[in-house]
């Protein structure tokens, strides 16, 4: 996880040298987008961000599984999920 969060940020000070403004500004920049397309999402709002794709969530009704070691049934809780789609653009980029 340090790599993956290592080159993110490798790519934030890129984009800050390449349009000439600070590290910092950038990657405050970059941070305030997630926590909005975050919050939104948690919301249940669909997120459509140009280039990268869709964030939207799916609704997961309770359910009964039984357990293999006791052999009780257990209710797993309703809960959401967060669904990505990527854009064809970003699909053609990672295929070429």
């Amino acid at each position: 996880m340090i790599k993956i969060y290592s080159e993110f940020d490798n790519h934030i000070k890129t984009a800050a040298d390449e349009n000439d403004t600070s590290y910092r500004r950038a990657r405050n920049i970059v941070h305030r987008v997630i926590d909005f397309v975050a919050k939104d999402v948690a919301d249940g709002k669909t997120v459509k961000i140009p280039r990268l794709g869709t964030f939207s969530t799916i609704e997961h009704n309770s359910r009964q599984i039984k357990d293999i070691n006791t052999g009780e049934y257990i209710t797993i809780p309703a809960r959401r999920k967060v669904k990505y789609k990527p854009n064809k653009w970003i699909i053609k980029q990672i295929n070429e």
